[in-house]
């Protein structure tokens, strides 16, 4: 790649277009995750049981305990 300086800058900037592609997905991700575990709060807080939220969420036991689970403190 020393040879030719140009394809190296045109593989670098792939590399970052995925990069952000990747960024851009696991914050999607993130987010379509945070408005589950809103929701499953809200409904436990209604007085839905698990197997409510369960099958109203379609998710398994584990989203729903670890929505209802108060997440550790950050130092």
């Amino acid at each position: 790649m020393r040879m030719f300086p140009e394809l190296a800058e045109r593989r670098r900037t792939k590399q970052q277009g995925i990069t952000q592609a990747r960024r851009e997905a696991k914050q999607r991700n993130e987010s379509i995750k945070q408005t589950l575990y809103v929701n499953i709060r809200r409904d436990a807080d209604k007085g839905l049981s698990g197997r409510e939220i369960q099958r109203k969420h379609n998710v398994g036991y584990r989203p729903i305990r670890a929505a209802l689970t108060p997440a550790p403190a950050r130092c």
